[in-house]
């Protein structure tokens, strides 16, 4: 299964936060206010009696969502240039180009449009290094007090308050990783898909099951694309639990983090799981083969030779299946086996390139070890029947090399590299063909197959 960027902004969209602007507020909620009000905050969790009281959490979650929100308002990236400068509370200080950016100065923020949409944002002022020495501190801190807050909510009385506005705060960590997504930038994407996914796995907001299922999928894929395996890993996992019919294609996504990562065990591990679970999905046969491939590259032969059996049972005319289970008898020096399936597969498909080829070496190599156990033997009474063996297994090897050659001249390679190739792969089939001839003493099949060779540059 081949995994590209599957974030899906339009679930995402459902996350840009949905603070409303205000042209008409009678009382004008100015900076420094905003500051002394978050202080306050801080204070009151700090007294242990206050503390213990869930207004005073909510109320600093509130103060500190107005810190991140009040110079950055609604806006969101892909947020039209003049929706966002009609509703800033004054004119910008100075606007000038950047590159491919529009960027307007305000007091405490530069905003960077591109393509009259916002593509960027820069905290400016006094006040950065305090309140965000990390891009989203504010938020934070908002996001710990509402949590803290449902912690001290035993009757509930708050949890709808408190979901809601944990709702807009994921809403806005959503909106702060697709700054980075947009950009490409899948590592610092990530840090903010991931505080995302965090608090969805707490439940505490007022989303459906169904809804923080496909967001934790999101969340696991920006992490994956972000080389954060441990988070994707985990988000995939929380979807799975979350949701009433976990699909295949999430139990994969973790399969893939483990390939990415060169977890070979966990994804074999992961695989195994996917195929016992869904044993009737479509797709279960391509995840069964990978799982072959594994255990061919760690030489698990047994293992691998139990799945392609598997494999084959649902598929009995899957010639790959049929030339791998050959391949690996092959390898186990079982060579009646081996001979048994590259036959099946032949039988099905008589220009299968690779049965063709390995039935004809095999029969070819058996046929060398025959001949030279005869010249051993020479002038024995065993000379005779190793000698008839060997020139009879010559002419087992000659049909299904001979069905090679003539598929390697059918091809017509365009590409250069792969012209080459073919060329080479022609010229070695030839001087196999000429050799057995050669042996069998068919002398003008010889003079053919030799100048055929030498033909071939």
């Amino acid at each position: 299964m081949n995994m590209k960027k599957i974030v899906s902004i339009g679930i995402l969209s459902l996350f840009l936060c949905n603070f409303g602007f205000s042209q008409t507020d009678e009382f004008v909620l100015t900076w420094p206010i905003v500051i002394a009000e978050a202080k306050k905050a801080d204070a009151e969790v700090e007294n242990p009696k206050k503390a213990a009281n869930i207004k005073s959490w909510t109320e600093r979650g509130r103060k500190y969502l107005e810190v991140f929100t009040f110079d950055l308002k609604a806006a969101h990236p892909g947020m039209p240039e003049d929706q966002i400068l009609l509703y800033m509370k004054s004119p910008a200080k100075k606007t000038w180009q950047e590159g491919a950016y529009n960027v307007y100065s305000f007091d405490r923020i530069d905003l960077y449009f591109k393509n009259k949409a916002l593509a960027k944002y820069e905290r400016t002022g006094n006040d950065v290094a305090q309140y965000f020495s990390e891009r989203t501190k504010p938020l934070d801190i908002a996001a710990q007090s509402y949590i803290k807050a449902k912690e001290l909510d035993v009757d509930g009385k708050r949890s709808v308050l408190i979901a809601d506005q944990l709702k807009k705060i994921i809403d806005l960590y959503t909106s702060e990783g697709l700054y980075f997504y947009l950009a490409n930038d899948y590592k610092n994407a990530s840090i903010y898909f991931s505080k995302v996914g965090n608090l969805i796995a707490l439940k505490y907001d007022n989303l459906h099951d169904t809804v923080r299922a496909s967001t934790l999928i999101d969340c696991g894929t920006v992490a994956r694309m972000g080389q954060n395996y441990d988070d994707a890993i985990k988000f995939y996992k929380l979807a799975i639990e979350m949701s009433p019919n976990p699909k295949i294609a999430t139990y994969y996504d973790i399969v893939v983090c483990h390939k990415e990562r060169k977890d070979t065990t966990a994804a074999i591990q992961s695989l195994i799981q996917v195929i016992e679970k869904y044993p009737n999905d479509e797709n279960i046969v391509g995840f069964t083969t990978e799982l072959i491939q594994f255990y061919i590259s760690l030489n698990q032969y047994d293992k691998a030779l139990t799945y392609l059996t598997k494999a084959l049972e649902k598929e009995p005319n899957n010639t790959n299946f049929l030339f791998n289970i050959a391949y690996l008898y092959e390898t186990e020096g079982k060579f009646d086996l081996a001979v048994e399936n590259y036959k099946k597969a032949i039988e099905i498909n008589p220009k299968d390139e690779g049965a063709n080829l390995n039935l004809g070496i095999m029969y070819r190599n058996k046929a060398k070890k025959k001949l030279d156990e005869a010249e051993a033997a020479y002038g024995t009474k065993n000379y005779t029947p190793l000698f008839n063996e060997g020139k009879s297994l010559l002419k087992l090897a000659l049909p299904y090399l001979e069905t090679y050659a003539q598929i390697l001249e059918e091809k017509n390679p365009t590409d250069e590299k792969e012209k080459a190739m073919n060329n080479k792969q022609k010229k070695d089939a030839y001087k196999d063909i000429a050799s057995i001839y050669a042996q069998l003493g068919m002398n003008e099949k010889y003079n053919a197959a030799k100048k055929k060779m030498d033909s071939i540059k």
